[in-house]
């Protein structure tokens, strides 16, 4: 969410957002037996990643009086942009945001006129988005919050430069994990962002491919690591 527009930039509404969201009926209905609930803004198996996180779950009653406590007691229309691989799982949030009362229309694009938009400022203010990026918190988390370091998830415009600097500077790792779960706790409270669900990668699914890595991001892959036999 663009935390700088309306409605985004009422914290009400994010969390009524985030309290619409039903995890396991997204998975069940669009990535079944592929993916899990998951909490926080790091994905699993990342340098920073953690499962201490706050909870924003599913409650229609709560959404629906932070809607009208926002000044939105009869519900709001929002714009969900969408590329074209997410439209399944798009289709799903938007009839979960139906039921509180946000009525979304989709616009769907294809990923590299989506991703275009996004980088160039161009009215990416609400969308569903996924990722894969070298497994450490810096990376990933730079790319959604850092006007410096923004990438083609950075739809918030948030600006968590200055702790992400400070965490990227730390040569404690032990300290440098506690910093990036520190600064996920917050951006869950803000609700900067909703995170969903931890998706396996179903890319490769040959049997014959050996090589393959078990805690290794697709993204980046040597490829020449790889054999069919």
């Amino acid at each position: 969410m663009n935390l700088t527009v309306k409605p985004f930039d009422n914290p009400k509404v994010r969390q009524a957002i985030a309290y619409a969201v039903d995890r396991q009926q997204l998975i069940d209905l669009a990535y079944p037996g592929a993916a899990k609930p998951w909490y926080a803004p790091v994905p699993e198996g990342f340098f920073g990643a953690t499962t201490d996180m706050p909870h924003f779950d599913h409650d229609v009653n709560k959404a629906k009086q932070l809607l009208s406590d926002a000044g939105y007691p009869n519900g709001l229309d929002v714009t969900l942009n969408v590329y074209d691989t997410q439209k399944l799982a798009s289709d799903v949030l938007s009839e979960q945001l139906k039921q509180v009362g946000i009525r979304v229309t989709e616009e769907v694009l294809d990923q590299p006129t989506f991703i275009g938009r996004v980088i160039q400022n161009q009215g990416i203010n609400f969308s569903l988005h996924c990722c894969v990026r070298q497994p450490d918190a810096d990376i990933i988390l730079s790319d959604m919050f850092s006007p410096k370091y923004r990438g083609a998830i950075y739809i918030s415009h948030a600006d968590l430069e200055a702790d992400l600097s400070a965490a990227r500077r730390e040569l404690d790792a032990a300290k440098r994990q506690q910093m990036y779960v520190d600064l996920q706790k917050k951006i869950v409270d803000d609700v900067d962002m909703i995170p969903l669900a931890m998706v396996n990668d179903r890319s490769i699914n040959v049997a014959s491919l050996k090589g393959m890595p078990t805690l290794e991001a697709i993204w980046g892959l040597d490829l020449t690591r790889l054999s069919f036999q």
